[in-house]
């Protein structure tokens, strides 16, 4: 059966009726008459605000001032490495306590207490520090960065009371094992606060990057502008 469409209206009319008929619409023909008995749906039209849609990318002075943020903190763990490892720690400065060694190492081993357990209290962290205390004190140089460090990636960290415990027993004698344990922290400490610290970049470097980063920047302003101007082409065309 061939439907021939009313001459009385063009086929865009009979779209729209369709679009707006009831369930069952009847589409004029010469003959016979042709009903649907289903809705057709309407044809979903994009509101106007979607084509205004744009992505959002960071400005460059935006990502210019987190690059400089990322460097100063950067600059202060150099200094911070560079002060702390001319430090000597000293005993007093920590809570120090004996406990009997393990293992070989003669009779005295399972008999006296040479065992040192050095513990830091990482509470400590960000308190005042007067300025009488001693450069080498926690106080002085203990940071609340490194203090994330160490409860993140040392395995001397001790949860239950927020605090950094280095143990010694490779000697006979207590004071030689709490100098032995004090050494241990400051090079464990030391690891910790240069892990993925990089190299002070220097001012040639810093120009090449910035030269690099407007070069990139040009070239995709340039890459734009072309395909805005192939877009516009094909609007325009027939």
């Amino acid at each position: 059966m061939s439907i021939r469409a009313s001459s009385a209206r063009s086929i865009p009319q009979l779209l729209q009726l369709w679009a707006q008929g009831p369930c069952r619409t009847t589409i004029g023909c010469s003959k016979p008459n042709l009903t649907l008995p289903y809705p057709i749906a309407s044809t979903p039209t994009f509101s106007s605000g979607l084509r205004n849609l744009t992505t959002t990318r960071p400005l460059r002075s935006e990502q210019n001032g987190d690059d400089e943020a990322a460097e100063r903190q950067m600059e202060e763990r150099r200094r911070w490495v560079a002060r702390f490892r001319d430090l000597a720690l000293r005993r007093n400065n920590f809570h120090v306590t004996f406990s009997r060694s393990s293992g070989p190492g003669g009779q005295n081993v399972n008999k006296l207490n040479t065992k040192a357990n050095v513990r830091l209290d990482l509470s400590q962290a960000g308190a005042h520090a007067p300025e009488s205390l001693d450069a080498s004190h926690p106080l002085k140089w203990l940071t609340k960065d490194l203090v994330g460090r160490i409860a993140k990636q040392s395995p001397y960290y001790v949860a239950s009371d927020h605090s950094l415990l280095i143990t010694s027993m490779r000697h006979r004698t207590q004071e030689a094992n709490v100098q032995d344990a004090l050494e241990k922290m400051q090079a464990h400490l030391l690891e910790l606060a240069q892990d993925g610290l990089v190299g002070e970049t220097s001012q040639q470097q810093r120009g090449r990057v910035r030269r690099l980063q407007d070069a990139d920047a040009r070239r995709k302003k340039q890459n734009k502008i072309k395909r805005a101007d192939v877009k516009s082409g094909r609007k325009f065309k027939g």
